[in-house]
């Protein structure tokens, strides 16, 4: 959709659990996309998915186009496109999320043949490319920053106590990163809120202060603004969760969307 949230297009369903050795056919269900990324050449888009029987990693054109899966068979949350658009890193989680075991950041080239993983240092978590592609943002119980081409830690960055980063989000002049704080707690106690921060640890922001389920920023290429998530009041009561965006500060906060199914995980191209 445009960024006023008009002209809304639907450019690819869902294909549960395509698998290698069953490219064209379904299985079972219970995937979801987990994370979208444009490349910063704007001709490519990036989607995780996940779930409990696998999931994959595949890559369109805008429009829905030459829509093809370069990772079979493994669940995958939260790929990221390298500033040069030539490789994607991406949280592996395994190909059974309800039996894996701690799973791995991983970087493929865009074309499928190569793929490394980033090593011990690199945690569980969501990644997110640098712009100057020199680093990685991986976040879970801290922001923590490897080196791209080996892996090897940078810094660990301390996020508000009692909270788990997600969702992180570089800014384009690569001065901030946003990620979504979860206070700890069980459903329906919990909150989110967009924070940023500077990659040396400084300078620790709370963007939104919206006491619900604000979360998943994506900056706006100007660095000016921000997409997000928050739930929105339908007229008969219900919550659903809808696209907002707002000032990088936090200020001007506009919802977007009235979907009737919802929206979520935005990427801003």
């Amino acid at each position: 959709m445009d960024p006023d949230g008009s002209h809304i297009r639907h450019i690819a369903d869902f294909e549960f659990g395509r698998t290698a050795s069953r490219p064209d056919s379904p299985w079972f269900g219970g995937d979801a996309f987990n994370g979208l990324a444009w490349n910063r050449a704007g001709d490519l888009i990036a989607a995780g998915r996940d779930g409990k029987y696998g999931g994959g990693l595949e890559v369109m054109a805008p429009d829905g186009s030459g829509r093809h899966t370069l990772v079979y068979d493994s669940a995958i949350e939260h790929p990221s496109f390298s500033p040069d658009g030539r490789s994607i890193v991406f949280y592996e989680a395994g190909a059974h999320l309800a039996t894996s075991g701690a799973g791995s950041q991983v970087v493929i080239s865009i074309d499928g043949r190569s793929q490394r993983n980033l090593g011990d240092a690199a945690p569980p978590g969501d990644p997110a490319w640098s712009p100057d592609g020199a680093v990685i943002a991986i976040t879970g119980d801290h922001v923590t920053l490897v080196r791209a081409d080996n892996g090897k830690l940078v810094r660990s960055i301390a996020i508000p106590p009692n909270t788990a980063a997600s969702s992180p989000a570089w800014s384009p002049d690569g001065r901030w990163i946003s990620f979504t704080a979860t206070t700890v707690g069980s459903t329906p106690d919990y909150t989110t809120d967009v924070y940023k921060v500077h990659p040396d640890g400084t300078g620790l922001t709370r963007v939104t202060d919206n006491h619900d389920l604000s979360g998943s920023a994506s900056w706006s290429p100007d660095g000016s603004r921000m997409v997000f998530v928050r739930p929105s009041q339908a007229g008969d009561g219900s919550s659903t969760s809808q696209l907002w965006t707002m000032a990088a500060d936090g200020s001007d906060q506009r919802q977007l969307t009235t979907l009737a199914d919802g929206a979520g995980q935005p990427a801003w191209g």
